[in-house]
């Protein structure tokens, strides 16, 4: 006896249901019991989308603007806005990938190449956000004012010297008046261990995210070390009642306001809260 034929529409839409189920199944996990974390950020951390939308649009989500902090080097001005959504922060070296689980011993040295045959790997990151790691970005890009400043004092008057100047005194503004506050700062495995070194839920959040061995030339010498692919969170949906806030903002990606966000048992967030600031 023939099983019964399913037509292919209805194993589609069988699919879908499945689908949405699972996923709302998942929704619910996370949204249970208390919020693992909450965090209030502003326009300078979740990002409008660079296009015009409606009151009307059926979806619409914010992109998480998250950065690391390189290491100093005495003979670079660094910029450490240039290091939005990845990069290689100056706590992850070999000791720390190695105990994150990566055998170091077999990232081969050539400079400036990747190890293409280590792949990713998922582990637990830490975002901090408005603390010490932006503190210290802030004061670096202040001291690379300075220091600019310094180097064009002994140089003749010019339209060079004064583009010069201008450049880095508006990255300097932008650090501190637009560029995103929330660093990866930490690494590690377990989530109960994290979080009793970052106790301050309203500080600090963890997520899930890849990191990948790296290889090359720093300071004159060889180095192995880490580097973070990308954060398991790219964007934020922005709830249906929250979406005429938005909408009202004459310039998309530039309006300014403040969203809470709850993390929840998943270590997945979800907007609670969004308020417009006026202009």
């Amino acid at each position: 006896m023939k099983a019964p034929h399913i037509p292919l529409q209805l194993a589609a839409l069988a699919v879908i249901v499945v689908t949405n189920a699972v996923a709302l199944s998942g929704a619910m996990l996370n949204r249970s019991g208390d919020a693992e974390s909450q965090l209030t950020l502003s326009q300078r951390e979740l990002r409008l989308p660079y296009r015009s939308f409606d009151r009307e649009n059926s979806g619409l989500a914010l992109s998480l603007d998250w950065r690391v902090l390189v290491h100093p080097d005495k003979n670079v001005v660094y910029y450490s806005w240039e290091y939005s959504r990845g990069g290689m922060p100056e706590w992850l070296d070999k000791a720390k990938m190695e105990s994150l689980g990566f055998d170091m011993s077999t990232v081969s040295e050539q400079a400036g190449r990747r190890n293409d045959r280590m792949l990713s790997r998922e582990v637990l990151l830490v975002l901090e956000f408005d603390g010490e790691a932006y503190r210290t970005s802030l004061e670096r890009a202040r001291q690379s004012l300075v220091t600019e400043e310094e180097k064009l004092a002994a140089l003749p008057d010019s339209n060079d010297k004064k583009n010069r100047l201008k450049s880095i005194t508006d990255q300097l503004t932008r650090e501190e008046n637009e560029n995103s506050r929330l660093f990866v700062v930490d690494a590690g495995l377990s989530v109960e261990t994290l979080r009793a070194k970052y106790a301050d839920r309203t500080r600090y959040a963890i997520v899930r995210g890849q990191i990948r061995p790296w290889a090359g030339n720093g300071r004159g010498e060889s180095v192995a070390r880490g580097s973070i692919s990308s954060v398991s969170i790219e964007a934020i949906n922005v709830p249906h009642a929250f979406r005429p806030l938005l909408a009202d903002q004459r310039e998309p990606g530039q309006g300014r306001f403040s969203a809470s966000l709850s993390f929840g048992q998943r270590l997945e967030p979800w907007m609670t809260h969004l308020e417009v600031t006026p202009r």
